[in-house]
């Protein structure tokens, strides 16, 4: 039970690492377009 807790949650973090990145490249991609 607690080994399964611990992979859901790590995919859980894998996943909102990954959404925060293609936040970062779209808001990057915004930025170079400003300038």
């Amino acid at each position: 039970m607690i080994l399964k807790v611990l992979v859901t949650s790590n995919d859980w973090l894998y996943g909102f690492v990954s959404l925060e990145r293609v936040i970062i490249v779209i808001k990057g991609v915004r930025f170079n377009k400003v300038k």
